[in-house]
């Protein structure tokens, strides 16, 4: 899968393609990338779960509120807001 990438670029470009899928199982596979060093997939995995993720996943995402990066805030909480509005 190439979200076991060192690729930047081609793991930014799966997370944008799975949001186009119905894939709920990747989540625990795109978790680990709210912890990468670059912001741009920090933001990827943030609005890729907001699409795949369900409430359980907010728990990831809150530490991303604390985050010094206003854009990463930001994906994080829009993230928050939708999981939070999904039907269980």
């Amino acid at each position: 899968m190439a979200l076991n990438s060192t690729n930047r670029g081609e793991v930014k470009d799966v997370l944008r393609k799975l949001r186009e899928m119905h894939a709920p199982e990747v989540v625990p596979h795109i978790v680990p990338w709210l912890k990468d060093p670059h912001p741009d997939v920090v933001r990827e995995a943030c609005r890729t779960l907001a699409v795949l993720g369900n409430k359980d996943t907010i728990a990831d995402l809150e530490p991303l509120l604390d985050n010094s990066r206003e854009d990463i805030h930001k994906d994080a909480l829009t993230a928050i807001c939708k999981l939070r509005s999904k039907s269980p």
